[in-house]
């Protein structure tokens, strides 16, 4: 999401929202050096990488239940790369038993070797105390986003959740310029967006019938070579 302050031109700012699991992702940006928090706290440095369902390397402390990541730079010094066969190189990192080990040693009364996951049901519970700053960090970007991009999510017709977040973050002042949903069969995914937006959609919504890394490639060169333009 690109998301604009005030009525001047700042730079264009991004957050990622996901309800993958996995460490991909903090993996990449971690490699390429850049900046990022999981907003598990109410404040936060560097882009909002918001996992809404939890993460691989989330932990509770014992003691207090409080949430620890096991960080990007910590995990990184744990990855390796091993051949399969004749194929490419594929990356393993074994987090949890090695995240565990570290914290363990880091924390007097130790860590539940569970990784923080919440499953994906309408009814949110216990978490809701555990990863709520998480949550309405979400709700915010939501707010103030101007343009959306969304990968590999279609929306199924289950997630209440979702709907939920959406109808919040959206009631703020800002005005969504676009919506541009990525998807290598589109249809469905298309009509169900249309009625989460409704009238909306109209104007905003762009679907394309793309794979993940061709979105990706499309999404470079709108944020890239069209970055003055998208700020006014």
């Amino acid at each position: 999401m690109i998301g604009e302050l005030g009525g001047r031109k700042p730079p264009l700012s991004a957050a990622v929202l996901t309800f993958n699991y996995d460490i991909g992702l903090d993996f990449s940006l971690s490699s390429e050096g850049i900046e990022f928090d999981y907003y598990l706290e109410e404040t936060g440095q560097g882009v909002p990488l918001l996992k809404l369902h939890g993460s691989m390397n989330w932990f509770r402390l014992k003691e207090n239940r409080k949430i620890i990541p096991f960080t990007a730079k910590e995990y990184r010094t744990d990855f390796r790369l091993r051949h399969v066969g004749n194929s490419n190189p594929k990356a393993t990192c074994p987090i949890t038993k090695q995240a565990v080990e570290k914290l363990r040693n880091q924390y007097l009364h130790g860590v539940d070797a569970q990784p923080v996951l919440v499953p994906p049901t309408w009814s949110k519970g216990e978490y809701h105390r555990e990863i709520g700053n998480v949550w309405r960090r979400a709700a915010a970007e939501l707010k103030q986003a101007r343009h959306i991009f969304v990968l590999g999510y279609s929306l199924p017709p289950t997630d209440q959740f979702f709907r939920l977040l959406f109808a919040l973050g959206t009631e703020g002042p800002a005005v969504l310029r676009r919506m541009s949903i990525y998807d290598p069969k589109p249809g469905p995914v298309e009509e169900r967006f249309r009625d989460l937006m409704g009238n909306a959609a109209l104007d905003v919504l762009n679907v394309y019938g793309q794979d993940f890394g061709s979105g990706l490639r499309h999404i470079d060169n709108v944020l890239f070579e069209n970055a003055e333009r998208m700020r006014r």
